[in-house]
């Protein structure tokens, strides 16, 4: 049994566990209270929500249909059917192609960690572990309100497709992002007045302040800005939960030439196994440090996808949970194309 179904029965009260399905349902949850207020945010707008968010094991829930409401999904795009949350987000890429719909469909079940999308069993797309993305929490259903972790969050933004599509007139293939939920972002302020950024719109650059760091981070916000030997002392640290790695207190980290200009940013929700792992299969890839990373000016780095997106993958032992890691190699830091400044 997985370790999360273990965590679900020690922390619900009321539960009703329905055989056969895995769907977990809960009248009271006795999660933890969050260090530290969240604030949501949609196309630039604050987001009131009227359902608490809660930590439960290491990760954030958030009500999902009110944030979705607030992205601009109405009711009648989210389905309910025995313990099935079904979700059909609209993609200004797929708009943007006559012979598509719309929208992407997603489908989360109550109980279980996992995204299944349709489009991933499409015949010619990769079929990522039978169609699921794995996440690292289930999903909760509370009295009548459905919670999502902020990996299944990320899950949902992160969705490209893998296949050969046609997109303003020209043939792409691999990985294509769908771009949805792109206006999202969540942000957790700390009790000395600074945050963090945890779900992060790409930032939108000129050529003049394109390799500047200040363009890429906001004032206040925790953010590491260093060239490659300082970043390699700086660390990660990462415990595993639920079976998969898991950032420990991520910062946004911009990595800078000798002249300060930036190479790259990892924001907070590229350290999650949610965008660091398409499938959840287990990472591959051979590492390099970031300083070698910045003296190749972007060079390679593990993983690098068709598209230039590139994962950092290291060899990792963390003490408090060496018995259970040992030593193996964990990819740890996601660079997609539009990440990758230089």
């Amino acid at each position: 049994m997985r370790q999360w179904k273990k965590r679900m029965l020690s922390v619900m009260m009321g539960v009703a566990l329905l055989i056969g399905t895995g769907t977990v349902f809960a009248d009271e949850f006795n999660g933890d209270a969050v260090s530290g207020s969240i604030e949501v945010f949609c196309g630039g707008r604050r987001v009131e929500l009227t359902h608490a968010v809660f930590e439960d094991n290491q990760e954030l829930y958030f009500p999902l249909r009110e944030i979705l409401n607030a992205c601009g999904i109405p009711d009648d795009m989210i389905t309910y059917e025995n313990g099935v949350v079904g979700l059909y987000i609209w993609s200004p890429v797929l708009a943007a192609m006559p012979d598509k719909a719309d929208h992407a469909a997603a489908f989360l079940t109550v109980g279980q960690p996992d995204v299944v999308f349709p489009l991933d069993q499409e015949e010619g797309n990769v079929n990522y572990n039978g169609g699921i993305r794995t996440t690292t929490h289930p999903t909760l259903l509370i009295g009548d309100t459905t919670y999502v972790s902020l990996g299944t969050l990320i899950r949902i933004r992160q969705f490209d497709v893998n296949k050969e599509w046609y997109y303003n007139g020209a043939a792409v293939r691999d990985r294509l992002r769908l771009q949805l939920l792109a206006d999202l972002k969540i942000v957790r302020y700390r009790a000395d007045g600074t945050f963090d950024v945890l779900l992060s719109p790409v930032p939108k650059t000129t050529e003049e302040n394109r390799y500047l760091p200040s363009a890429y981070y906001e004032e206040g916000e925790r953010v590491l800005i260093a060239g490659g030997a300082e970043m390699d002392a700086y660390g990660h640290h990462y415990d595993e939960v639920n079976g998969y790695i898991h950032p420990i207190d991520p910062i946004k980290r911009i990595l800078v030439d000798d002249g300060g200009q930036v190479i790259a940013v990892v924001p907070v929700e590229n350290q999650y196994h949610e965008a660091l792992n398409a499938s959840g299969n287990g990472s591959i890839g051979g590492g390099i440090s970031w300083q070698q990373y910045a003296e190749s000016g972007g060079g390679v780095i593990g993983l690098v996808g068709a598209d230039g997106s590139i994962v950092k993958c290291d060899e990792i032992i963390h003490d408090t949970v060496v018995d259970e890691l040992g030593s193996r190699m964990v990819c740890v830091y996601y660079l997609p194309v539009e990440w990758t400044v230089k």
